[in-house]
């Protein structure tokens, strides 16, 4: 059995880049069951957090179509 192991992804305002990490993360080969995607949302001085974002467009997707996927969001950058 492969090892557990975890993506993490720090967010800066990673709303034009996020889809090519979810498309990625689709082509993963490794056991989903196995991998963990860490979110770390740091909110941008102007666009703010991604939070709202992330959990509209990826959440739905955690376990299913991607790893398990976790936010942390962040008070500051």
């Amino acid at each position: 059995m492969p090892p557990k192991i975890a993506i993490i992804y720090l967010s800066f305002n990673c709303e034009p880049y996020i889809d090519d990490v979810v498309g990625a993360l689709r082509k993963m080969t490794y056991p989903k069951e196995r991998v963990a995607l860490v979110l770390v949302d740091n909110p941008h001085p102007v666009h703010g957090s991604s939070v709202r974002f992330l959990q509209e467009n990826v959440m739905p997707l955690s376990g299913a179509e991607l790893p398990k996927v976790v936010i942390l969001p962040q008070d500051n950058n």
